[in-house]
C-alpha cells in the first residue's frame, strides 16, 4: 500500500471512537458500526504485514548495498594489488637490469657456406662460451668476485634473438639501457687466401683478429676466447696465465694493470708482481711488491698475508711474527671483501696457526690444525695443517708420533706439495735430533728443489744449508759444518742460530753467544731465541745467566717447553733440584714425550730423595726418543738403583 493511501492515524482513532459510541445505542447503528470496526481491523493488519514486507525489504536492500559497496572494493583493492604487483615486477625488473654486470654473447656473423653446414653464428657463440667458461674455472685465486671493476663471474650466456616486442627483449632493452654487462660480438670469415678468421670484441672495443686454417677453428675460437678474457678480465687473465706457466705474459698484464688502474686494483697488481718473483726466487723483490700493496691499502689481508710469507721464505721470524699480529686485528675488526669468505676463514686460521708456532705454541696450533681440517679444503689447507701437525709435534720433541703421522699422509704427486713435505721432514729431523736422517734427507731436496725451479734455491740458502749444516757439526764434522754455515746470509735468524749452535759444538763459547745474542736482538718477541741463549749459556757453565735468559724466554712464550727444561737443568746446576722438578713438570703439558725432559726430572727427583717418583719417570725416558748421550746418561742412573 502506498504511503498517499493510508488512512492518517489520528483519524482513525477518532473514527474508531465515534464507532464504539454508535455500538453503545445499539440497533442498526451497532451493526454499522460492527461492520465498520471489523474493515478497519482488517485494514489495520494489512497495514502491519505491508510494514513487514517493507521492512523485509528495506533489510535486503541494505545488504545489496552493503554488497555492493564491499565488492566495489574488493575491485578497487585488486585493481590497486594487480596495479602494485606491475610496479613490483617493473622495479625488480628495473632493479635487476641496473645490476646485471653477466656477459652476453651475441650470435657471430659468419659466411653462408659455414652456415649451411651447421656452423651459425649461435654456435660459435655457444663455443666461445664454453671456451670462457674453462677459462674462468682455472682462475684459481683468492680474490672475490665483487671485488672486481667488471665483473660477470660465471653469469656467461649467449643471446638467442627474438623477433617482436616480448618480455624477453623489453628485458634485454633493459639491461642495454640500465646494465653494466659484457657484450661480445665477432664474426666468422674466409680470410681470401683459403683459410678463416675469427674476430672477437668486446663491447664497442676494437676487436683482435684470429687466422688459420678452417680446420684450426677451435684453436682460433680459444684464441679469440683469450682475447677476450684479457681484455675484460685482465686480473684474472693474468692468474690464469700464471697457472699455465705463461708468466712473461703474466708479467706484462700485471705491469699494466699497475701502471694504469686504481690503487685498488694496482694493489692486486702488486701481489700478482710480487708471486712472480716469488716463482723466480726472488723473496726480497716478491716481498718489496707486497710492501706496495699494502701502501696501497694498510689493511689489505692478501697483501700482509704474502707479506708473511716472504718474510718467512727469508727468515725474517720478527717481521713475520708483527706482521701476523696486524692481519690478526685486520681480520678481527672487519670483515675482508676484496677475498672470498672462504678464503678469509682459511687466511683467519691460518694465521692463527702462525702467531701459535712463533710462540712455539705447539698445543694450540694442533688445535688449530684440527679445525682448519674441519673446513673446506682451500689452496691446500688441509695438507699444510698436517704438515704442521708433524712440525709441531717435533717442536714438542716427539719423534715418535712425528713418524707416524708423516706415514700417515697420503700420496701427492704435485712437486710443491713433495717440496714441502720433504723439507718439514727434513726439519723435524732436525728438531728431533735424528742428524742422520736429516743428512739422509739432503740429496733428495736437492732433486725436488731443482724441479721447482729457483724459488728452491731460495729455500736451500736459508733453511736447508743452514740445518744441514748443524746435522754435520752434531755428526762432528765441524770443518764441514763451519764452511757451510760461513756462506748464510747475516739477515737470516735461522742462520745465526745455527752458527751459534755450530760455534758451541766445538767449544768456541764466546762466538757461540754472539751469534745467538745478534738472534735475540733481532726477534725480541719471541722465546726461541732467548731460549737457544740460555741453553748454550748453560752449556758454557753460566747456569745463572742463562736462568735470566730462561725466564724472559718463558715470559714470551709460557707455552713451550724448552726454557722450563733447560731452566730446570738450569736449577739442577745450582743444586736446587726440588725447584728443578717443578719447571719439568710444568713443561710435560707441553712436550710430554719428550725423552729428555723425563730423564732429567727423574734425576732430579733422585736429589730430592724421591726414588719412587724417580724410577716412574726412568721408565717414561726408556720408552721415549733419546739421543746416544741421554741414552748412556739413562743407563748409568738406572745402573746405579735408580
Amino acid at each position: 500500500m502506498e504511503e498517499s493511501d493510508r488512512q492518517p492515524q489520528a483519524d482513525r482513532s477518532a473514527t474508531g471512537a465515534v464507532a464504539m459510541e454508535a455500538m453503545k445505542n445499539g440497533g442498526e447503528s451497532e451493526k454499522r458500526a460492527r461492520e465498520f470496526l471489523e474493515e478497519q481491523t482488517q485494514l489495520t493488519r494489512l497495514e502491519i504485514e505491508d510494514l513487514k514486507e517493507e521492512r523485509k525489504l528495506r533489510h535486503w536492500s541494505l545488504v545489496v548495498r552493503h554488497f555492493s559497496d564491499v565488492m566495489k572494493a574488493l575491485f578497487e583493492l585488486a585493481v590497486a594489488a594487480i596495479v602494485l604487483i606491475i610496479l613490483v615486477a617493473l622495479g625488480s625488473a628495473i632493479w635487476s637490469a641496473a645490476s646485471d654486470s653477466g656477459l652476453v654473447i651475441e650470435a657471430f656473423s659468419v659466411p653462408p657456406d659455414l652456415s649451411a653446414r651447421g656452423l651459425t653464428g649461435q654456435v660459435v657463440a655457444a663455443q666461445l662460451q664454453d671456451k670462457l667458461t674453462s677459462l674462468q674455472r682455472q682462475t684459481v685465486s683468492a680474490r672475490a668476485g665483487s671485488s672486481y671493476q667488471n665483473n660477470w663471474g660465471s653469469d656467461i650466456k649467449v643471446q638467442i634473438p627474438e623477433t617482436g616486442v616480448s618480455i624477453g627483449e623489453f628485458y634485454n632493452y633493459l639491461r642495454q639501457w640500465l646494465g653494466h654487462e659484457t657484450r661480445i660480438s665477432g664474426e666468422v670469415f674466409h680470410d681470401g687466401s683459403g683459410g678463416i678468421a675469427v674476430t672477437a670484441r668486446a663491447g664497442s672495443g676494437q676487436g683482435q683478429t684470429f687466422r688459420g686454417k678452417q680446420s684450426d677453428l677451435d684453436t682460433l675460437v680459444q684464441k679469440a676466447a683469450e682475447a677476450v678474457y684479457g681484455q675484460t678480465q685482465p686480473y684474472r687473465y693474468a692468474v690464469y696465465l700464471m697457472n699455465k706457466n705463461r708468466n712473461a705474459e703474466a708479467a706484462q698484464v700485471y705491469t699494466a694493470l699497475s701502471n694504469s688502474g686504481s690503487a685498488h686494483e694496482r694493489a692486486w697488481a702488486y701481489i700478482g708482481l710480487g708471486n712472480l718473483s716469488q716463482v723466480h726466487g726472488d723473496f726480497a723483490g716478491a716481498l718489496r711488491f707486497a710492501g706496495r700493496a699494502i701502501a696501497e691499502n694498510p689493511d689489505f689481508v692478501l697483501g700482509l698475508t704474502n707479506q708473511i710469507q716472504f718474510e718467512n721464505q727469508l727468515q725474517h721470524q720478527e717481521a713475520v711474527y708483527q706482521a701476523a699480529l696486524k692481519l690478526d686485528r685486520v681480520l678481527r675488526d672487519s670483515h675482508e671483501e676484496d677475498i672470498s669468505a672462504v678464503a678469509e676463514e682459511s687466511t683467519r686460521l691460518n694465521n692463527e696457526v702462525q702467531i701459535a708456532n712463533s710462540l712455539n705454541d705447539s698445543v694450540r696450533a694442533l688445535a688449530l690444525d684440527r679445525e682448519i681440517e674441519s673446513k673446506p679444503d682451500f689452496n691446500n689447507s688441509v695438507d699444510n695443517a698436517r704438515q704442521n701437525d708433524i712440525l709441531s709435534r717435533a717442536v714438542m720433541h716427539d719423534a715418535a708420533a712425528v713418524r707416524r703421522l708423516e706415514a700417515e699422509l697420503p700420496p701427492r704427486t704435485d712437486l710443491n706439495t713433495q717440496l714441502n713435505r720433504t723439507l718439514i721432514a727434513f726439519v723435524s729431523s732436525t728438531l728431533t735430533t735424528d742428524w742422520k736422517s736429516a743428512l739422509a734427507l739432503r740429496p733428495a731436496l736437492e732433486v725436488v728443489a731443482s724441479k721447482i725451479g729457483p724459488i728452491g734455491v731460495g729455500v736451500n740458502e736459508r733453511i736447508v744449508d743452514p740445518l744441514t749444516a748443524m746435522a754435520l757439526a752434531m755428526k762432528g764434522d765441524h770443518a764441514a759444518a763451519s764452511a757451510m754455515i760461513a756462506k748464510s746470509p747475516l739477515d737470516c735468524d735461522n742462520c745465526l742460530r745455527i752458527r751459534g749452535f755450530v760455534a758451541a759444538e766445538q767449544g768456541k763459547w764466546s762466538q757461540a753467544l754472539h751469534w745467538l745474542a745478534l738472534e735475540a736482538a733481532r726477534t725480541p718477541s719471541l722465546p726461541q731465541s732467548y731460549s737457544d741463549w740460555g741453553m748454550i749459556l748453560l752449556r758454557s757453565g753460566n747456569p745463572a745467566a742463562a736462568i735470566e735468559k730462561l725466564r724472559i724466554a718463558n715470559a714470551k712464550g709460557p707455552h713451550f717447553a724448552d726454557p722450563l727444561v733447560w731452566w730446570g737443568e738450569a736449577l739442577m746446576a745450582q743444586n736446587r733440584s726440588d725447584l728443578a722438578a717443578e719447571k719439568f713438570a710444568s713443561a710435560e703439558k707441553y712436550a710430554p714425550n719428550w725423552g729428555r725432559l723425563h730423564l732429567k726430572w727423574g734425576e732430579a727427583l733422585v736429589y730430592s730423595g724421591d726414588e719412587a717418583g724417580a724410577r716412574k719417570q726412568f721408565a717414561i725416558s726408556a720408552r721415549l726418543n733419546l739421543t746416544p748421550a741421554e741414552s748412556k746418561e739413562l743407563a748409568q742412573v738406572r745402573s746405579a738403583g735408580h
